[in-house]
């Protein structure tokens, strides 16, 4: 069962340096696309909205051309920043008719995460859970963790924005085997 997504819909402004506001047009990125999608599972994706590095500038446009170099690197697209830059996405968890577990892991990121629709366990590595509901908030730091989606009807959505953490590196995730 593929998840069950629908990809978002992105609208990026940008600034002239005359002061002025527009919309910025999504052909000025690789294929016409603002972001990148990838299957993390049967059920799972991950959309990489956008990214930033740790210091730019809006007018020059640095922010876009740090996230036109991130999609340039092609599939797939490494979601979690270095030291000082940002990321922020989307993750889609579809149901299955039995709960699978996800995997446990960590990212060096100072990630605000914001649940969206459904609802997702998210289980620490000292055992601990919690039942992240639509409209709260987690704030993980560096965390080993994982998340479930523990409905076989629901899809669960959440939304991120990662910061990179001290000594980061590009697409930086640990991983524990169960």
């Amino acid at each position: 069962m593929a998840a069950q997504s629908q990809l978002p819909v992105v609208h990026v402004t940008k600034s002239a340096p005359d002061g002025t506001t527009t919309f910025l047009d999504p052909a000025t990125f690789p294929d016409g696309k603002v972001f990148e999608t990838v299957q993390l599972s049967p059920v799972a994706s991950l959309s990489v909205i956008w990214s930033s590095p740790a210091i730019f500038s809006v007018v020059k446009g640095q922010d876009i051309q740090h996230h036109k170099k991130i999609l340039a690197a092609g599939p797939p697209v490494p979601f979690f920043p270095t030291q000082g830059n940002t990321a922020a996405s989307v993750t889609c968890i579809g149901p299955t008719e039995t709960v699978t577990r996800g995997f446990m892991h960590r990212t060096q990121s100072l990630d605000y995460v914001f649940m969206h629709e459904g609802e997702l366990e998210l289980e620490l590595d000292s055992g601990e859970k919690k039942i992240v509901k639509a409209g709260e908030v987690v704030i993980q730091r560096e965390a080993w963790h994982r998340w479930t989606n523990i409905s076989t009807t629901t899809r669960a959505v959440m939304f991120a924005v990662a910061l990179g953490a001290e000594g980061a590196t590009l697409g930086g995730l640990d991983i524990r085997q169960d």
